[in-house]
């Protein structure tokens, strides 16, 4: 007998500040998220149900019945967060980012306008904090006006709420729905998710929040100044998470966190202090950041009609101007009943050539129990396997233990196990978030070689729960999730060490003929490598240059992504020209010069006409490339590599079209023929 999955979908609320899948309760709270002086009208969104908890009785695509546990699940799953994992220390009783020495680790206040943008004004402020407190470089030319580093909140929200469908982004075709996409709301559940895929750390200059009403070019998707490492996050304070954000505050900057916003409760004429009592964590509607605090801020402070029992306050800046409260801060009751889903971002500057492999694109998740889950990968050139990441559900415990293999597949590898395991590490992981473990033993991979990443998580100490595993999932509710699965992508494991693609677990029904499973997308399992070289790239950079300098009518972007394009040092890394390439390719799309995806992978490693990447070009790739276009016609996005798609593009408009296939094919038959063919010469026949 089969023992299968046990499974839980849950929605990243993104019209609440709130983390996803609140413990200990079955429904999410939602809010329009706006700085107005009047309360909010609170709505429900109940569990997605599609699923259900347990599905016994399922049938394969074969017929055979397979036995599912028989144990039911709670509606959620108990935390652990009142034990603090790291040893408690004594800390200052006040403390502030603003000034540490003489030294400050906050960015100023900004205004998120009429917009429902605190979450992204929060996530980007604790990042960077993060950055500043790390003491990670922060270039003169990336600094804004005021002289200081600016992240785009515009970048990190537009993107994740933005339906992309380009060949060669295997994480095409994830995103959220939501009228007025980021600006009717978010979390820091989101944030994490976004940036673990690689979208959010860009500079304002490229993305400003005044351009968000015209929207922001596909070329910058994944422009980013930084890279997130990990993501904390923990729902609310319980006994002895005070000390733990305080240490979190000192050890690596400000931490964001969402509470229940009402204007009545911030001026007490003589202070601009906030409680109250008659909401909680379920109300949560605003997002703000901490950056420190004074364990003696009188309860005086606070209205005599609604007072904290004692001393003590969270400093918070706000995203609603300098003319607000303190120039944009006030302070918080240690006692805020509404206080939850305090997170914080550990970034690190960008380094070499990294390649980013996913499938995850950054939008809502499902849970899993599984015995193990794995991604197949494809290397797109020579590199080092070296960073494994994957998010924890907030519906597990706060400590969870991983194992994560690396396996070296076999050519006609079955499963994600058929092959030479290379690489093993363990451990555990704390708090909910995004994750990132540094493999105990790099793998270098060749390119076109396949590889697979499996993860298994365990649980630890007090917890009686198996953990979740999380997967991508199509939802439709106050928020929508859409994702793409594909063929030989993702896989889950049952109890028997059976394993299914997730392509054929959505096939598989229930004892009532229901598809159970059907909303389930890939297996949100990263990994990130080097290619270990110190050349450098400059092919797409170079051909958006070749338009020339921008006249006095051209677009801001254009002129600034074309100083700065220039200003490059002769040493500058891989993803500094990547950078600079994309965004000056937004700005010639802006002024109309290209069209999307032109020039999209021109830097990348190919072979002209080799689709399979054998290293000669065949009938297969003639072959390939009809079918490429075939399936594009009809909606369906191939599983191409970027190399892969630029090899195949062969006229260089941005497209796979019936046209480059037949150049392949002419071009193969001339040399079947003896003769030296030219690729334009094929083209232009």
């Amino acid at each position: 007998m089969k023992h299968f999955w046990r499974i839980r979908t849950w929605l990243c609320c993104a019209t609440a500040v709130m983390m996803s899948g609140w413990l200990g309760q079955s429904f999410f709270t939602a809010a329009a998220v706006y700085p107005s002086a009047a309360d909010f009208s609170l709505a429900q969104i109940t569990w997605e149900q599609n699923g259900a908890l347990l599905v016994p009785d399922a049938v394969d695509e074969n017929g055979e019945t397979i036995s599912f546990p028989e144990t039911t699940m709670d509606p959620a799953v108990a935390a652990i967060y009142g034990a603090d994992p790291f040893q408690t220390e004594d800390y200052p009783e006040s403390y502030s980012l603003l000034d540490v020495d003489g030294e400050c680790f906050v960015t100023s206040v900004k205004d998120q306008g009429e917009s429902g943008l605190c979450w992204a004004y929060a996530a980007m402020g604790a990042c960077e904090s993060d950055i500043l407190k790390q003491g990670l470089s922060v270039p003169e030319s990336w600094k804004s006006d005021r002289g200081e580093l600016d992240l785009s909140e515009a970048s990190l929200s537009w993107y994740i709420y933005t339906k992309r469908f380009q060949l060669g982004d295997l994480a095409s075709g994830d995103y959220l729905i939501l009228d007025g996409k980021g600006v009717g709301g978010g979390n820091a559940t989101i944030a994490s998710f976004a940036l673990a895929a690689g979208i959010g750390a860009q500079l304002e200059s490229y993305a400003p929040m005044s351009d968000w009403d015209e929207g922001y070019s596909e070329y910058q998707r994944y422009t980013s100044y930084y890279q997130m490492d990990s993501a904390d996050i923990i729902w609310k304070l319980e006994s002895g998470s005070k000390d733990l954000i305080k240490q979190w505050i000192m050890e690596t900057g400000a931490v964001s966190a969402s509470y229940y916003s009402a204007s009545s409760y911030y001026n007490n004429g003589t202070s601009s202090a906030y409680y109250q009592t008659r909401h909680t964590t379920n109300d949560a509607d605003h997002a703000i950041l901490i950056v420190g605090w004074d364990d003696n801020y009188a309860r005086e402070n606070f209205s005599a009609k609604s007072r904290p029992s004692r001393d003590g306050a969270w400093l918070v800046r706000n995203s609603w101007g300098t003319d607000d409260a303190y120039e944009g801060y006030f302070w918080m009751s240690y006692d805020e009943p509404s206080l939850c889903e305090l997170a914080r971002f550990q970034m690190s500057e960008n380094h070499g050539d990294q390649i980013r492999y996913q499938y995850d694109g950054g939008v809502s998740y499902s849970g899993i129990v599984t015995k193990a889950a794995a991604n197949i990968f494809t290397a797109e050139s020579d590199c080092t396997l070296h960073t494994v990441m994957f998010p924890l559900s907030s519906l597990n415990a706060s400590e969870v233990g991983y194992t994560v293999s690396i396996y070296r597949l076999n050519d006609d590898a079955q499963s994600p196990e058929d092959g030479t395991l290379v690489s093993e590490t363990s451990g555990t992981a704390v708090y909910s978030g995004y994750k990132s473990i540094a493999l105990e033993t790099p793998v270098q991979v060749e390119k076109g070689e396949k590889f697979a990443v499996v993860l298994s998580l365990e649980r630890v100490q007090l917890s009686d729960r198996q953990p979740y595993t999380t997967v991508e999932s199509n939802m439709d509710d106050t928020v929508s999730s859409r994702c793409l699965v594909r063929d030989g992508q993702s896989f889950v494991c049952d109890g028997t060490g059976t394993w299914y693609d997730m392509t054929e677990l959505q096939q598989m029904t229930d004892s009532s003929g229901n598809y159970a499973y059907s909303h389930l997308g890939n297996v949100a399992l990263k990994v990130l490598a080097d290619n270990g070289t110190t050349q450098t790239n400059t092919a797409q950079l170079d051909a958006a240059l070749a338009y020339g300098a921008p006249n006095e009518s051209a677009g801001t972007l254009y002129k600034t992504a074309y100083d700065a394009a220039l200003s490059l040092p002769a040493d500058a890394q891989q993803w500094e020209i990547d950078n600079a390439a994309e965004n000056l390719l937004a700005g010639l799309e802006h002024d109309g010069f290209v069209t999307f995806p032109q020039m999209l992978y021109q830097a990348e490693d190919y072979m002209l006409g080799d689709i399979d990447m054998d290293g000669s070009v065949t009938i297969q790739d003639a072959f390939q490339g009809l079918i490429t276009y075939t399936k594009w016609n009809a909606g369906i996005l191939d599983t191409l590599l970027p190399g892969q798609t630029v090899a195949a593009d062969i006229d260089g408009d941005g497209k796979i079209s019936i046209q480059d296939a037949f150049a392949i094919l002419l071009y193969y038959a001339n040399v079947s023929a003896g003769n030296d063919p030219d690729w334009s010469e094929m083209i232009r026949t």
